[in-house]
């Protein structure tokens, strides 16, 4: 649950930041992926959770317990907060592995 937690306050201060900024960033939070990932990476850290943090081509994501934890995957028409196991998005151009930031 903690991880659900921590991603949700992530997501909130992702939101409130574009809010103050004039909306930069469209309300999927499309083009601010790696942002969030190295935030909720850094905030995960803080929380004790072993977390990696992936990026590919487009995108920027963190995999917790082989189980992607995704802040912006709205800009896919996913959920806000999109945690599911990584072997179901393996194939998917969204969350493919080509680098790892711990």
């Amino acid at each position: 649950m903690i991880v659900r937690q921590v991603a949700t306050k992530v997501r909130e201060w992702a939101e409130e930041w574009n809010d103050r900024n004039n909306h930069p960033f469209p309300e999927s939070l499309q083009g601010m992926c790696v942002i969030c990932a190295a935030k909720l990476l850094h905030e995960l850290h803080k929380a004790k959770v072993n977390a990696t943090g992936y990026l590919n081509s487009s995108h920027g994501f963190v995999i917790v317990d082989d189980h992607i934890v995704d802040v912006t995957a709205s800009q896919f028409g996913f959920p806000d907060i999109f945690i599911e196991h990584h072997a179901l998005h393996r194939d998917s151009i969204y969350w493919k592995i080509e680098s790892a930031v711990k």
